[in-house]
C-alpha cells in the first residue's frame, strides 16, 4: 500500500526526469479507502470452479492441463469471446492456484477466505494509518455502490484492478477530495 500511495501522490502522468514537488497540505493524500472483496467473482470464480472439479484432494493432483482448458472453454467465460484471450487472462491465475492447492490443499480453491478479511483490516486500522502516515482510513466493501462512490474520480483504479480475496485495493485521496465525495 505504501508504494501505491507514493505512486498516486506523484501522479502517473508526470515526467520521471523532474522530481515531483513535495506534497503541500492541500494536495497531500491523507485519506485511505481500502476496498475488499470477500468472494472471488467473475472469471476468477469460474476458474476456481473448474479447478475444484479437476482436483483430487486425496493425492493433491490435478487432471492434465488439456482437460482443464477444455472445461474452461465449456463454461460461460470460454464461450462467445476469443478463447485465446480468455486463456491469456486465466492461465496465470490457474497456474498460481494449482501450485497453491498442491501446497496447502483444497482450501486454496475456495471462493472465500477462511476468515473475514474486512474484520482483520479493521482491527489493524490504527497500524495501517500510522504506517502510511494517513489521517483517516476506511475499510469498505467493493460490492457496495455507496462505498465505491467515496472514491470519486479514482473509482476507475478499482475497476481496472478489482480487489479479490487476499488482495484488497487501496485508493488514496486528499482531504478536499474526500470531503467533496462525502
Amino acid at each position: 500500500m505504501r508504494k501505491l500511495l507514493q505512486k498516486q501522490e506523484s501522479g502517473s502522468k508526470k515526467s520521471k526526469k523532474v522530481a515531483a514537488p513535495p506534497p503541500t497540505e492541500q494536495n497531500k493524500m491523507s485519506i485511505g479507502l481500502i476496498y475488499v472483496s470477500e468472494h472471488y467473482c467473475g472469471w476468477k470464480e469460474q476458474c476456481l470452479r473448474v479447478l475444484q472439479s479437476k482436483f483430487d484432494c486425496q493425492v493433491r493432483f490435478f487432471t492434465p492441463d488439456q482437460e482443464i482448458i477444455e472445461a474452461l472453454q465449456n463454461c460461460s467465460i470460454g464461450q462467445g469471446t476469443n478463447f485465446k484471450q480468455v486463456q491469456k487472462l486465466c492461465m496465470p491465475f490457474i497456474r498460481f492456484k494449482k501450485d497453491e492447492a498442491r501446497e496447502v490443499g483444497p482450501q486454496a480453491l475456495d471462493l472465500k477466505l477462511p476468515f473475514s478479511e474486512m474484520d482483520v483490516l479493521r482491527e489493524n486500522l490504527e497500524l495501517i494509518q500510522r504506517q502510511l502516515g494517513l489521517e483517516h482510513v476506511e475499510v469498505l466493501s467493493a460490492s457496495d455502490e455507496t462505498a465505491r462512490g467515496k472514491a470519486g474520480k479514482y473509482v476507475s483504479l478499482s475497476d481496472h484492478n478489482p480487489p479479490s480475496p487476499g488482495d484488497p485495493v487501496a485508493i488514496f485521496l486528499t482531504k478536499q477530495e474526500f470531503n467533496v465525495q462525502n
